[in-house]
């Protein structure tokens, strides 16, 4: 009996140890492996023409890779610190990496604007460098008004000018407010010419809204004006030549006072802007961002202050810098 007992629990064991090798053999383990997300490239090219509350505005660039059939958003800058993103609209990438958001804003006034694709499989949440744009309202028939540069730099001066037809030796007023608060005043007066024409020399500090009235009877006005004011940014490079793994510090100041504010340091990678550091403006609106070289090559940088409210974007010129490799 103990012999037969002893028979069958060996054929027990054998068993068990056949069975996780068929099982393996049957059922072969899956080493799955996960894809790496990347950063995606993201432009956002400038809209050209007249931008006006009546027309829909096409918005259009490029990702890359293409992330055909994703979703990205249109999003407006709406804090005095350059840091609130709120989206107004959105699309999808086609095949070719390429997308076109059309909007139309109901609003008059300047808006700093980006594009933003939601992150997926492939790529995490990437945005593009933004842009600014000023959209006006339709002129009034018989009582124009326009700017001599939109945007113009701060520390510059505009001609605000225009015409009323039918209105020569006329005595017209110009009214002006922070395009973020508060109310129209009076500024200046003038006197149109014999054709109707009228100018007036402005230097605004920040986005300002005109708009010219006739106070005396008959009373008209025109169209309100938006000027923009885009911040001027100076930038040096700590070194021109490095050795990849070397901190390079990309620094200088912001007009006007932008303490506080986010800035961006955009590098130059196949023809697009892309955000590589993102930093904050210190006292005194200065700036000073330090940044690791990962690669050999030389490569283009320049840094961004988003606009807002108050001002235009800002954008600096660019600089150059070489990165040897490492010994």
């Amino acid at each position: 009996m103990r012999p037969r007992i002893a028979m069958l629990l060996a054929v027990a064991a054998a068993l068990l140890v056949a069975l996780p090798a068929a099982a393996s053999a049957r059922f072969p383990h899956h080493h799955h492996r996960h894809a790496v997300r990347i950063a995606a490239t993201v432009s956002l090219d400038q809209p050209s023409g007249d931008l006006t509350t009546a027309t829909p505005i096409a918005f259009t660039g490029a990702v890359s890779p293409a992330n055909a059939g994703h979703r990205i958003l249109l999003q407006r800058q709406a804090s005095l610190l350059g840091d609130r993103w709120i989206p107004i609209d959105g699309g999808f990438v086609r095949a070719d990496g390429r997308y076109t958001i059309v909007h139309r804003f109901r609003v008059p006034g300047d808006r700093t604007l980006r594009t933003l694709l939601l992150p997926n499989r492939h790529t995490l949440r990437s945005p593009s460098a933004p842009i600014s744009i000023t959209v006006q309202q339709l002129q009034v028939a018989g009582f124009t008004i326009g700017s001599s540069a939109q945007p113009v730099d701060f520390g510059g001066s505009v001609t605000i000018s225009g015409a009323l037809t039918g209105g020569p030796s006329t005595s017209v007023t110009l009214y002006a407010r922070d395009e973020w608060r508060g109310r129209l005043h009076p500024i200046a007066t003038g006197t149109t010419d014999a054709t109707g024409a009228y100018s007036f020399v402005q230097s605004p500090p920040r986005n300002t809204v005109y708009q010219v009235r006739v106070t005396s009877d008959p009373r008209t006005r025109t169209a309100r004006l938006f000027q923009g004011v885009r911040d001027v940014v100076s930038i040096t490079a700590s070194t021109d030549t490095a050795t990849v793994g070397d901190v390079v510090t990309f620094s200088g100041t912001v007009q006007p006072d932008k303490s506080g504010h986010v800035i961006l340091l955009l590098r130059l990678d196949g023809g697009v802007w892309r955000t590589v550091a993102v930093a904050r403006i210190g006292d005194g609106s200065a700036y000073a961002i330090p940044f690791t070289l990962a690669a050999a090559g030389t490569a283009q940088y320049r840094t961004l202050v988003p606009g807002g409210p108050v001002n235009q974007r800002g954008l600096s010129s660019a600089v150059q810098v070489t990165a040897n490799p490492s010994p």
